[in-house]
């Protein structure tokens, strides 16, 4: 899945991981810096939490790939816009131009 994403939006890949990075860095200096572990602990907490919107941004930017929407700033916009972005692509109507599974002819039983 990472992968495909990573093919999707490089730029994109490329920041989240730098912000992990940044965080991660950030709370190691802080956990010498004051000895307090748990601030350590925050900032691999929001490093966690950003790898896992990524994750769902991606997940919603594949849903956006199946209405027939290949453009890349929806998996940008569900990332930054988290939750509003989420239900943006989820409310968009299917792409007229393309053709989904739900309009092909289902046989009858």
């Amino acid at each position: 899945m990472t992968e495909k994403l990573k093919r999707a939006d490089s730029f994109l890949y490329k920041l989240v991981l730098i912000l992990i990075v940044i965080e991660l860095v950030a709370g190691v200096i802080l956990w010498i810096d004051s000895g307090a572990f748990f601030m350590f602990l925050v900032a691999v907490i929001a490093a966690l939490a950003l790898w896992c919107d990524y994750i769902i941004a991606g997940y919603f930017y594949f849903i956006a790939v199946d209405k027939g929407y290949s453009d890349v700033a929806f998996l940008r916009m569900s990332f930054f816009l988290t939750l509003v972005g989420y239900i943006m692509v989820a409310a968009m109507p299917n792409n007229p131009n393309t053709q989904s599974i739900n309009e092909l002819e289902l046989p009858e039983i």
